[in-house]
């Protein structure tokens, strides 16, 4: 009886390890390699931006909104015969405030104080100087919140595509080659990043715009990264 069973369990034995030597013999190689491919294109920006104050100070808040409201078309005026599109020219909310002044460390009323802020765009880079003497000429009270970017970041974007799914397809084939493969067709695309712009701000404020200019804009990096399935070839 024991013979028997002894016999049986060597039988089992023996055809688990057929099946496994079996399974291995006959497992298929690797079908596809998934790889990641990423690039950088800079360009250089071609478009500067900056905000425009108007401030009016007095007793009567309809003449001080009467002439901040004349100041704002005037200087409007300037930025359009300067080549600035009106689509690029933002005019936001009056803001009234008290206004306040210290006379022998006593804070006096004086009346009011009226702000507008106008947020401008500009693609003439070389008439940055021209029309910031023009704008500060016309009135305005303060310029600041310099800072520059792409006009089209998208074109710059999509280059950064191209050069990702090739950097992609050079990291498929070098992985293939150490498997002894080819790399195929593409059987997948999936897009992992967005155009990043990292443009650099130009800080510089109405005390010094009429000073020697030759800013020096740097340039914008824009990024892409793709994942892409490829069939691999023995």
């Amino acid at each position: 009886m024991r013979q028997s069973i002894l016999r049986v369990t060597q039988q089992i034995s023996l055809s688990l390890m057929v099946l496994c030597i079996a399974f291995v013999s006959y497992a298929e190689p690797l079908k596809t390699i998934t790889v990641i491919g990423e690039a950088y294109v800079s360009q250089q920006p071609d478009r500067f931006h900056f905000n425009l104050s108007i401030e009016e100070k007095g007793l009567h808040v309809s003449k001080l909104n009467k002439a901040l409201s004349q100041k704002t078309e005037h200087l409007v005026k300037v930025l359009l015969e300067s080549g600035v599109e009106e689509k690029h020219i933002q005019s936001l909310h009056i803001q009234i405030m008290p206004w306040y002044e210290y006379v022998n460390n006593q804070r006096e009323n004086k009346g009011f104080r009226l702000y507008r802020q106008i947020k401008v765009s500009f693609d003439e880079l070389d008439k940055f100087d021209y029309l910031i003497d023009r704008l500060v000429k016309g009135g305005a009270t303060g310029i600041d919140g310099f800072n520059y970017s792409v006009s089209q970041p998208q074109l710059g974007y999509l280059q950064a595509v191209d050069l990702a799914m090739t950097n992609a397809a050079l990291r498929a084939e070098r992985i293939a080659q150490n498997v002894g493969a080819k790399i195929g067709q593409a059987v997948s695309v999936k897009e992992l990043g967005s155009a990043q712009s990292f443009a650099p701000r130009l800080e510089k404020s109405m005390a010094v715009a009429d000073s020697a200019g030759g800013f020096m804009p740097g340039e914008v990096d824009l990024h892409a990264r793709v994942e892409v399935v490829f069939e691999l070839e023995y």
